[in-house]
């Protein structure tokens, strides 16, 4: 490669242009992919001059002066072998942090490079035409990630994935998706990386040439290479004869003589081997033993959860067919030698309970029944009738089986012959139901309604109005809408169904839409306790709100302003362990009004006309009368106040940007006199800070416009403009004020905080970031 500098207006005697050239040895091209789509733009940009000028003149020993100059690279020839490393990784200088770049850079499978190449300095003159051989892939992020490569042969130009020990045919398509780029491609799903991408690190080129070869002969080969190639080899097929053996064996735990004792088998083998393997472990073990011989022993299922064994296993039987868990338990069997083994009986458990036509309610008393698993359903008869006597004669019978016990679902066993297997239709653990009938062929069962009517029977519990004492009580079914509690509450109560409201019992938030279903009210499971309270029932769209009058200590008074209007509230004086108490306001200049219902759709202007008329005789503070034109809403958030409603026209809903919640907040500001905001107005709250004195001086309330407000500078202008009483005779107000949102604490102030706040770039907007100042902040 020739890295060359050319003077542009200097020559030497001979009239050629004054430069130097060297010639530079390189193993790959790496290119810069941030600005390139492509491997030829990246080459074009890699080889691209660059003018050394002004301040970047190039200092010509020769001339002893900087001059002028040209800078670039040449190809004077290129490898047989190519190389092309694909800068993926890079710095980015906004976040200081290292990343990789995902951006889509596509490469071609044959590239011509035949016009970079200086023939003026080369001797070859087959054209330097290259043929894509393989692809190394990162797979991960700037951290770190999985490296794994795409080969293709030259025999049959199949392309191969390498990943690790595994290879597998891929297609020319499979190889493009490593260009990089749209992550949200869904034929990209499985290259995606967590947190990361997938895409080409590394491009292999082969040059085209006619004495190209496309297999490789043995006799090329060195001898020492071979040998430790077939050495390799032959380790690797131990090593996976060695993990094929372990995947065929089993780990068991056999229990015998109350011991348990592991075992490590084949698969392949039986389960006569897996005793005989057991029997020489206990015969190392005891030394009575001796007598039993593999005749002797008989292996069986175990459950370890009811401590006893199970079915038998056949000795014959191959392990590998029982599907067997690691370290599942077994348990073996060992007799006399002259003795037989007693047959197996396997028996499950159900539960029973009785239901009693006379007293339905009476409390469920279970039973439990062991039976054999072979029995039949006349047997199992004879086995209930031995518990319940002559309560439940055989004749009179009746069998109900749960299916779905929650729901109170269950089916009749009734129709079952006396001869039909139980396990067809009963399972371990299954709950069974008994009843007396006349005659259970054709007598309708009366358990069976009752006991889906009593699985749906919800009892709430609910204070009296004005008491939180919940010792009231109402019982509904849970298939039954909303409407059918409302009106067993109202009977109850004495009160009409849309006197009250049905709230949570936690916050006190309405249960609205009388017309859903009882079950689908997470708030109305089985014994929960819900809130009582006197007022109108909402519907779909209506919501219940607080409505508080914002009082503070002092009035507001209104100062001349030609855009904005400012506000001052005279604070009193506190000691420095009230300073936060004056800054974030006191909970006490709240006064709350009462509840209000809103309708979603219903308009702002509207909204203010009734709250008007619904709190025209409410006891108010001296002088302060209520009238809609002289009411600012706000969102009242604990004891601050954030966003403001403001679109007269508009709804509730779009007032409050689709939030829409019970319980929530606002707050009335009375004031002097009409005032029309926009979205552009952001209210804030600024105060002095005294550092002689540690204390916050009296609050102001300043409404900021952002399309007049930008900077820091502006704000501090606008401030000095508005409220000239904050700092009296400041001239300069960029450099004798300065900014910061309130803290949490005193202690938590940071100074830094108020650096950045005066940082002086008039490009940067107080109203994003790193400002972001906010409606309602301090």
């Amino acid at each position: 490669m020739l890295d060359y500098i050319t003077a542009k207006n200097e020559v030497n005697a001979e009239g050629k242009h004054i430069g130097r050239v060297r010639e530079d040895e390189y193993q790959d091209i790496q290119l810069v992919i941030r600005d390139a789509d492509s491997v030829e733009k990246a080459i074009d940009n890699y080889i691209k001059p660059e003018e050394m000028t002004g301040t970047e003149q190039w200092s010509c020993e020769e001339l002893n002066k900087k001059v002028d100059a040209i800078k670039g690279l040449k190809f004077k020839t290129l490898p047989y072998l190519l190389m092309l490393h694909l800068k993926r990784f890079d710095y980015d200088p906004e976040t200081w942090n290292r990343i990789k770049l995902g951006n889509k850079v596509s490469f071609p499978f044959e590239l011509d490079l035949s016009k970079y190449v200086d023939t003026t300095q080369d001797d070859d003159q087959h054209p330097y035409k290259y043929e894509l051989f393989s692809v190394l892939i990162h797979s991960g992020n700037s951290n770190g990630g999985h490296y794994y490569v795409y080969i293709k042969r030259f025999d049959d130009g199949k392309w191969y994935n390498l990943n690790d020990q595994n290879v597998t045919e891929i297609t020319q398509d499979e190889v493009k998706q490593m260009y990089g780029g749209d992550d949200n491609d869904p034929l990209k799903a499985k290259f995606r990386a967590m947190g990361g991408s997938t895409n080409a690190y590394m491009l292999v080129y082969r040059r085209i040439h006619p004495d190209n070869k496309t297999t490789v002969s043995d006799d090329l080969i060195d001898q020492e290479l071979k040998d430790e190639i077939e050495l390799e080899n032959e380790e690797y097929k131990k090593e996976q004869q060695k993990r094929e053996q372990l995947l065929q064996m089993i780990y068991l735990k056999c229990t015998c003589f109350d011991n348990t004792f592991n075992i490590h088998i084949n698969r392949k083998n039986t389960i006569r081997d897996a005793c005989q393997q057991v029997l020489d472990i206990i015969k190392d073990q005891y030394m009575d033993v001796e007598k039993y011989g593999i005749n002797d022993c008989r292996m069986r299922d175990f459950n370890p959860v009811k401590n006893q064994p199970g079915r038998e296993f056949h000795m014959d039987t191959i392990i590998e067919e029982l599907s067997l868990p690691q370290h599942k338990m077994i348990y073996m069997d060992l007799k006399d030698p002259n003795q037989e083994f007693q047959p197996i009986v396997e028996k499950m458990h159900v539960w029973l309970f009785k239901f009693d036509h006379n007293n339905p309610d009476e409390e469920i008393r279970y039973e439990k029944l062991h039976i054999n698993v072979k029995s039949n359903f006349g047997e199992l008869q004879h086995q209930i009738n031995q518990i319940y006597k002559d309560a439940l004669p055989v004749q009179h019978l009746g069998v109900l089986k749960y299916i779905n016990y929650n729901m109170g679902e269950t089916i009749s066993l009734n129709q079952m012959h006396a001869s039909t297997p139980i396990e067809s239709e009963i399972k371990e653990n299954d709950i069974l139901c008994v009843e007396y009938l006349d005659d259970p062929s054709i007598d309708i069962s009366r358990a069976k309604q009752y006991l889906q009517d009593k699985a749906h029977r919800v009892i709430v519990h609910y204070n009296k109005p004005n008491s939180d004492q919940y010792l009231e009580q109402a019982q509904v079914d849970d298939r039954e809408p909303l409407s059918s509690l409302r009106n067993v509450i109202a009977d109850q109560l004495q009160l009409h169904p849309n006197e009250f409201r049905i709230c949570e019992k936690r916050f006190k938030k309405p249960i609205r839409d009388d017309q859903q279903t009882i079950s689908k009210v997470n708030e109305l499971m089985n014994h929960m306790q819900v809130h009582i309270e006197l007022g109108d029932a909402l519907q779909l769209g209506q919501y219940l709100i607080k409505i508080y009058l914002y009082h503070p200590s002092a009035r507001f008074e209104n100062h001349d302003s030609n855009d904005l209007n400012a506000m001052v509230t005279a604070a009193p004086k506190v000691s420095n362990s009230d300073n936060l108490k004056v800054l974030y306001g006191r909970q006490k200049e709240f006064i709350e009004l009462g509840k209000v219902i809103f309708h979603q759709d219903e308009k702002l202007s509207e909204f203010k006309s009734r709250l008007e008329l619904l709190f025209k005789d409410a006891t108010l503070p001296d002088g302060i009368t209520l009238k809609s034109e002289l009411m600012r809403l706000r969102v009242k958030n604990a004891i601050m106040m954030t966003s403001t409603l403001h679109q007269s026209d508009e709804s509730m809903k779009v007032n409050l940007n689709n939030f829409l919640v019970d319980d929530r907040q606002l707050a009335i500001q009375v004031l002097n006199q009409p005032e029309v905001l926009t979205d552009k107005d952001r209210i804030v709250y600024l105060y002095r800070w005294h550092p002689s004195t540690w204390t916050f001086g009296p609050r102001c309330e300043l409404i900021i416009n952002k399309d007049k407000i930008h900077t820091s500078f502006d704000l501090k202008r606008l401030i000095c403009n508005q409220i000239p009483e904050m700092f009296p005779g400041c001239e300069h107000p960029d450099k004798d004020i300065g900014f910061s949102v309130a803290p949490n604490s005193l202690g938590d102030w940071n100074h830094g905080d108020v650096a950045l706040l005066n940082f002086d770039f008039e490009s940067q907007n107080v109203f994003a970031p790193p400002f972001q100042i906010r409606e309602g902040h301090f």
